[in-house]
């Protein structure tokens, strides 16, 4: 539980640094309000789908946590963040 809470808040960062890079300041408020939006309407969806998920595949859905560690490190590889030089020291 608390690795999967780690990867949650390196995410937050990637996230975040993204958006403060590539999004205008002028409206930065307006998407990130979306973006949280978005995201906190979705969690009762994800809870909805992966109880499905774990009553269709009874107990041995056991190694859920590992999944978001696999979409950080996706996120990270697959935006234009891997190329930005002013934040390489910060990641």
């Amino acid at each position: 539980m608390m690795c999967a809470g780690c990867v949650i808040v390196i995410g937050n960062v990637i996230v975040d640094s993204f958006m403060q890079t590539y999004v205008s300041p002028d409206i930065l408020g307006r998407v990130t309000s979306a973006t949280r939006t978005v995201g906190f309407a979705m969690m009762p969806v994800g809870a909805l789908l992966a109880g499905v998920l774990a009553t269709a595949l009874g107990s041995g859905l056991r190694y859920g946590y590992s999944l978001p560690d696999r979409r950080v490190g996706l996120t990270f590889l697959l935006t234009p963040m891997r190329h930005c030089v002013t934040c390489r020291g910060a990641l």
